[in-house]
């Protein structure tokens, strides 16, 4: 594992928003339904699609786990089955990225975490709702026995003019 800065955590957080920011267009401030979770050609990373109008969401919830076992196949798809579970069935979510570390020689890259799961909301009380919703209690109780640490670095969007 390699040892980073604590400030490599923010400037992780910050690209991440900012990807998830930047790959929206401005539309009214609505809430679409979610599509089905698909898993990306390369397997690595899995998107939900969503229409224009999901991709308001204002709040980003990003979370690292680092697993017992990061090398258990197994571990790996309940994992995934739990999240894509949630990605489904949450009312809360508006749009998700499930993915694992992109390699780098980067020395400001952390890629010692297992899994990622960036969500967005349309604005932090959902996050808090979502925090008590039976579907995300339900996800904690089937995976948490999988990892061994957890990091959730939350956002609010800034509008800039």
């Amino acid at each position: 594992m390699k040892n980073h800065h604590p400030t490599l955590y923010r400037y992780i957080l910050i690209a991440v928003f900012f990807m998830v920011a930047t790959s929206c267009k401005e539309t009214p401030n609505t809430t679409a339904p979610k599509e089905e979770v698909e898993t990306a050609t390369s397997e690595k990373t899995e998107t939900m699609e969503t229409t224009e109008a999901a991709c308001l969401g204002r709040f980003a919830h990003n979370v690292y786990f680092w697993f017992k076992e990061p090398n258990n196949e197994a571990h790996r798809q309940q994992m995934m089955a739990s999240c894509r579970t949630l990605a489904r069935e949450s009312q809360y979510i508006q749009t998700v990225h499930i993915g694992t570390p992109a390699l780098s020689d980067r020395d400001v890259v952390d890629d010692s975490f297992t899994f990622s799961w960036v969500v967005t909301f349309a604005n932090a009380a959902d996050q808090a709702a979502y925090q008590t919703e039976p579907v995300h209690l339900k996800f904690i109780e089937e995976a948490s026995h999988l990892w061994e640490k957890v990091l959730v670095y939350d956002s609010e969007e800034i509008n800039i003019p």
